[in-house]
């Protein structure tokens, strides 16, 4: 899946915001989502392709809490598949493959 597209559109960072930030951003205009919301159209796109069976093998993706930010992991159903952390406040994914 070619997630470019609205990692690099949508989901743009040039402000640092956070969730008690929210009314700057309607004050300011800047169309910026906060993490929490960036995370959840992440999720509806990760969603949308396993249920169109985009991916080889079943996945669940989650909420993965830390003080005051949301990212998202997404765990496969295959145990030699990585699990995989995705930030996209700061455009980062972390691949972690699993010890032999």
């Amino acid at each position: 899946m070619n997630t470019s597209s609205f990692i690099g559109g949508v989901l743009n960072n040039n402000v640092s915001e956070t969730n008690g930030y929210r009314m700057l951003r309607q004050l300011t205009g800047k169309n910026t989502l906060i993490c929490g919301e960036q995370w959840d159209v992440v999720y509806s796109k990760l969603a949308d392709a396993q249920a169109r069976g985009e991916f080889e093998d079943k996945w669940e993706f989650s909420d993965a809490h830390s003080f005051g930010h949301l990212k998202g992991v997404a765990v496969s159903g295959n145990p030699s598949d990585p699990q995989i952390s995705l930030d996209p406040w700061v455009n980062e994914f972390k691949v972690t493959h699993p010890s032999n």
